[in-house]
Parts: C-alpha cells; sequence; structure tokens
C-alpha cells in the first residue's frame, strides 16, 4: 500500500478521467465521475458542514473513495502503456460501474464491477513494478489467485 497525498490522488482521478474519456469511454454517471466529484468537494467545500458522501457515510467509505481514486488513476496510468487492441475495454467500463461507497453495494449485483477493479487494480500494481503482463484482466485474476 502506497500512502499518498489527497491533492496527488486528486490528480491521479483527474488524470483517470481524461483517460477513460479519451479511449471512448464515458465517465458520466459513474464511479469515477462520483470519486472526482467527493474530492471536488472536500478539497473545496461548499459549505463548513459539507458531506461529500452522504449523511450516512462512514469513515470506511471515505477509505474506499480515496484508495479507489488512486487505484483508478494507476490503472489508467498502466493500461495507456498497452495498445489500443489489448484494452480490456467492457472490463473497463464494468469497473465504472456500482455505488462511490462500498458500502452501497449490494452483493452480487453491484459487487462485480468492485471485484473487476480489484483485478485491474492488481494487474497494474503488478506491470508497475515491471513484471511483464499479457491481458491485464487475466493478469489480474491470475495474481487474485495466487495472493488467495
Amino acid at each position: 500500500m502506497e500512502f499518498r497525498p489527497i491533492g496527488l490522488i486528486y490528480l491521479d482521478v483527474l488524470r483517470a478521467c481524461e483517460w477513460f474519456e479519451k479511449i471512448g469511454i464515458s465517465t458520466t454517471g459513474t464511479r469515477l465521475e462520483a470519486i472526482r466529484g467527493y474530492l471536488d468537494e472536500l478539497l473545496n467545500p461548499t459549505t463548513p458542514e459539507a458531506k461529500p458522501l452522504g449523511e450516512d457515510a462512514t469513515e470506511e467509505d471515505t477509505y474506499y473513495a480515496l484508495s479507489d481514486g488512486a487505484g483508478f488513476g494507476l490503472i489508467a496510468a498502466e493500461m495507456a502503456k498497452l495498445s489500443s487492441q489489448l484494452l480490456p475495454r467492457r472490463t473497463l467500463r464494468d469497473i465504472l460501474q456500482g455505488p462511490l461507497a462500498a458500502s452501497k453495494e449490494e452483493p452480487g449485483s453491484t459487487s462485480d464491477a468492485r471485484n473487476k477493479f480489484v483485478e485491474l487494480e492488481l494487474a497494474a500494481y503488478c506491470s508497475s513494478a515491471g513484471f511483464k503482463l499479457g491481458h491485464p484482466r487475466k493478469a489480474g485474476q491470475i495474481a487474485v489467485d495466487r495472493v488467495l
């Protein structure tokens, strides 16, 4: 795990949004857009009592928003190194779905997006460490299997 300042996480999220749009995947109405909105409000609150994740948000929800923001940044940075033909576009669309707060997920339906996100994030970490990976989704699945 890497600890990073919130400003760098915010830059990761902005770059990820740009990259997804560049490859033709809209971020409108997605979890990534919600993370961006959360960080916008967190860094520039419109009111002193602002609660960017909602009234019932927990500290765990905040952790996931920040962690996922950094993860989206890493995934975008590493996927940008691949040729367009190797990009797992369906999976990339899938990881954008689901609620911002993990506590709002419904088992079996919205958790699939987060599961795929973890696979791609793990593949991105391996890639950033210099491991040569084939197809990113398969590499993430193999890494998850070996860790578990």
